[in-house]
């Protein structure tokens, strides 16, 4: 199978997952996910924004499996959400693409990604996405930046009471009696994507002063991929 026919059957599945999971997914939406996925790919030539083996599966092993959230969880209909140590775009893009009304700042320490980044979102016309070249743990502490997101995700960045760490001076401040949306990502929340096991992660993190509460979704239980989704009190 050549690499032209492996992306398409890689864009079938996906799209077979979101038909599965009665996840509506317009053709206007597609189109941009295709133009993601052109510039992305054509930009790994020179840059190594995803690992060269998951060119042939990009549908499935980056588009699907950020998707994968939206298929269980919302996002809340309007804020601000902050993808910290984006790469390649990845999971802000795509959850841009899907959440229009949204605001997504894309974050990454290496000014040569966020540069590739920031000209595939002016190339797609995402006017709901800004992108931001800095440290985590600086930025966290800038006026701008500091208390200002309802939601931190992060993609294969970091181990996850780093993450904690890392994500909440980005968040903003408890609101009391905050209404809570059913099958919805909590305000004052950290999405991360991870893989392998995470017991010992999740568990340490539990003793976090500052976690509420953890939540694990198996995404793929052959691959051992998750997402964890941690509230601050």
């Amino acid at each position: 199978m050549n690499n032209a026919d492996s992306s398409f059957s890689s864009k079938q599945i996906f799209l077979n997952a979101c038909l599965k999971h009665e996840f509506e997914v317009s053709d206007s939406r597609i189109r941009l996910l295709e133009n993601y996925v052109s510039l992305l790919l054509t930009h790994n030539r020179s840059l190594n924004l995803i690992s060269r083996k998951d060119e042939e599966r990009i549908w499935t092993n980056h588009i699907l499996h950020c998707t994968s959230l939206i298929f269980y969880r919302k996002f809340p209909a309007k804020g601000n959400v902050l993808d910290l140590g984006t790469g390649g775009g990845l999971p802000g893009i795509v959850f841009a693409v899907f959440n229009p009304r949204l605001q997504f700042t894309l974050l990454d320490s290496t000014r040569k990604k966020i540069e590739t980044v920031k000209s595939i979102v002016d190339e797609l016309h995402l006017e709901n996405v800004r992108t931001v070249w800095g440290r985590a743990e600086e930025i966290g502490r800038q006026s701008g930046y500091t208390g200002t997101f309802d939601i931190v995700v992060a993609r294969a960045v970091a181990s996850l009471d780093k993450l904690v760490t890392w994500a909440k001076p980005f968040l903003k401040p408890p609101v009391h009696g905050q209404k809570r949306v059913e099958n919805g990502i909590p305000i004052r929340s950290l999405v991360a994507f991870k893989g392998g096991d995470l017991a010992k992660e999740i568990e340490q993190t539990r003793k976090t002063r500052d976690v509420k509460k953890i939540d694990s979704l198996i995404i793929n239980p052959q691959e051992q991929k998750r997402i964890v989704i941690v509230c601050y009190r």
